[in-house]
Parts: C-alpha cells; sequence; structure tokens
C-alpha cells in the first residue's frame, strides 16, 4: 500500500469523543470553563488520549440554573424538549465514542438510542454498542466531591474502557 493511501485512511478513521453531561454556558454550547472541578477531573482523563478529539456537550444546549444562579440538573421536561435536539447534535458531530457522565445522562442515552443500559455500581465500566460506543461513567462533579480518592481508579477504568473498544 502506497504510503499516501496509507495516511488517506489514517486520516478518515473516527477518533471522536463526546464527553455528554457537561452544564455549558447560559445559552451556549461553548466549551465550559477550566475553573470548575470537573473540567479539572476530565482534563486529568483526557491528557492521556491525545490521540482523539475531545468534544463537551449537555443534555441541553445550555446550563440549567436554579433561583440562586447556581447550575442545576435540566428537568426531565427540558431534557424530553431537548431530546430530537440533542440527537441532531449527536449526528452531526458522529463521534465514535459517548462517555456518558452520570446516571441521568445514561438512562436518557438509553431512551434515545432504546438500548438496555445498567448504570456501574463500581468504577468497572464498559461500552455498550448504539450507532456508537457509549460509555456510561460516575460523574467527574461526583468523583471531585465525594469519591477524590478513587479519583485515579476513575481515570484508569475511563481508559480501560475505551481501549477495549474494537
Amino acid at each position: 500500500m502506497k504510503l499516501t493511501s496509507l495516511l488517506t485512511l489514517t486520516m478518515k478513521i473516527n477518533r471522536k469523543i463526546l464527553w455528554l453531561g457537561i452544564s455549558m454556558q447560559k445559552d451556549s454550547v461553548k466549551a465550559f470553563d477550566k475553573k470548575f472541578l470537573s473540567r479539572q477531573i476530565l482534563d486529568q482523563a483526557i491528557i492521556y488520549l491525545n490521540n482523539y478529539e475531545h468534544h463537551f456537550d449537555n443534555l441541553v444546549n445550555y446550563g440549567p440554573l436554579n433561583e440562586h444562579n447556581k447550575i442545576r440538573y435540566p428537568t426531565i421536561g427540558e431534557i424530553f424538549q431537548n431530546q430530537k435536539e440533542l440527537k441532531n447534535r449527536i449526528k452531526e458531530l458522529n463521534p465514535l465514542i459517548i462517555i456518558a457522565l452520570g446516571s441521568l445522562v445514561t438512562k436518557s442515552l438509553a431512551k434515545i438510542f432504546n438500548l438496555n443500559i445498567n448504570f456501574p455500581k463500581t468504577y468497572q465500566y464498559q461500552f455498550y454498542k448504539s450507532e456508537y460506543f457509549i460509555i456510561p461513567v460516575h460523574h467527574p462533579s461526583y468523583i471531585g466531591v465525594y469519591k477524590r480518592k478513587n479519583l485515579k481508579d476513575y481515570i484508569e477504568n475511563i481508559h480501560k474502557s475505551i481501549l477495549t473498544i474494537p
């Protein structure tokens, strides 16, 4: 095989990871600020996955805020209203892998893609195949706040689950 053919083939391989479940700036899909704990934790995971292209998104295309202007989980109604738009954003990005950050995202993706996905009780993460490889993991803010001592295992097991994808 010629070198140019090999390079062309290599360039066509999908190496996109969508990290789904991160609140964005209000009314925006811009990447979230590095000052947030979730971003700092994901940055630690991503540093060893530099041969992938990383994208971030949420179930809704804005950061829902509570009455105190603090980020909150989107409601079931908000998720339902944004379900078609989310599916379109995923289709347009066409990631190889979707990392479902937390149980709410996992349940939503299971519904969108009509899959039977079990949210992991431990840090032993596995992938589910649909149009994309979906890996449900604990939300990084949960790890950062409640399970900081398990951060190394968390990151290592995310890597292992990604590397098991054929």
